[in-house]
């Protein structure tokens, strides 16, 4: 985990070849949130993309590289006291030797946080 004790948690709710639905928590307290804002958190972009990388990482078994951005859409901020449950629905994707993955970000009250749409290597 590259932020540790940013989400713990991680809860897989179903598994299948092709797609993958897990749960996490993620921790108010940590300190990413005293400069992403004081007073006000929201869950940094980048830092959901680096959750999407860590789910994947664990369910496949190997390190992921992400290639490429196809897409990304903020639809709604993720804030950690308001939503501390997020729901990630992962679709996966292999084509030659990337591992394309749609994903959807999901608060508390099924609302879509955050639209993901990238590219991954398996790390050498």
């Amino acid at each position: 985990m590259l932020f540790k004790g940013f989400y713990n948690n991680a809860e897989t709710i179903s598994s299948d070849h092709n797609k993958l639905i897990v749960r996490i928590k993620l921790n108010k307290d940590h300190d990413i949130y005293n400069g992403h804002f004081p007073n006000n958190p929201i869950t940094p972009g980048v830092i959901s993309i680096q959750i999407i990388k860590e789910i994947l990482e664990e369910h496949l078994g190997y390190e992921l590289f992400l290639r490429e951005i196809i897409n990304i859409k903020y639809i709604s901020p993720i804030n950690p006291i308001i939503n501390n449950f997020l729901l990630f629905e992962i679709f996966l994707q292999k084509e030659n030797k990337f591992i394309i993955v749609k994903n959807n970000i999901m608060l508390d009250n099924d609302k879509i946080a955050v639209k993901f749409k990238g590219k991954f290597l398996k790390k050498s």
